[in-house]
């Protein structure tokens, strides 16, 4: 489940990143999981902040789906040097440095630290999202808000997750519209 990252001196806590382009009414994907409507919204040369944000993380935590859909688009977790474990029941090759984990997702997180991991962006997947955030694992929510309507597909977060406040710590207008919208959790209420 854990791997050694041999040249990390271990940290207090990992802070755990939700982070996700998102249709103006909630959606990450379409209803196949397809993200094309995210590509066609986007202005070429506008970089959306992911050079920096990616430069701050250190691992990448995502849902098989997720993983599938990085790999068909060529960008199998953020980049095969970092770290990136995958959630799933369903057997996978790992390769490089992915993992392919059946962790509870506060079992995982709890092994993050050791290893020296600051930052972790847990990439899609709405029913993971909610699993993080059930278990009061997510520290800050930072959403590319895409000026499209789906009207449907899967959402952000699956149904039955706790109220929870956020507290606005950044905000940016891009290029066509988009939003940059980052939030810190603050508690469930």
């Amino acid at each position: 489940m854990a791997r050694s990252t041999s040249r990390r001196a271990p940290v207090d806590k990992t802070e755990v990143i939700y982070s996700a382009a998102v249709s103006l009414d909630g959606f990450i994907a379409d209803e196949h999981g397809g993200v094309g409507w995210l590509h066609a919204a986007m202005v070429p040369g506008e970089g959306y902040g992911l050079r920096e944000f990616m430069a701050s993380i250190d691992a990448v935590l995502m849902g098989s789906r997720t993983f599938e859909k990085s790999f068909e688009l060529g960008d199998p977790g953020g980049g095969s040097k970092t770290p990136a474990w995958v959630f799933s029941s369903r057997p996978f090759r790992s390769k490089g440095s992915l993992v392919v984990t059946k962790a509870d997702p506060t079992e995982l997180v709890a092994t993050l630290a050791p290893q020296g991991i600051r930052r972790a962006w847990l990439m899609g997947g709405g029913t993971l999202a909610s699993s993080f955030l059930a278990a009061g694992l997510i520290d800050e929510l930072a959403l590319g808000v895409m000026p499209v309507v789906l009207g449907h597909g899967i959402p952000l977060f699956a149904a039955a997750i706790p109220a929870t406040r956020l507290r606005l710590v950044e905000s940016r207008t891009y290029k066509g519209g988009a939003l940059g919208l980052t939030y810190r959790l603050e508690s469930t209420a």
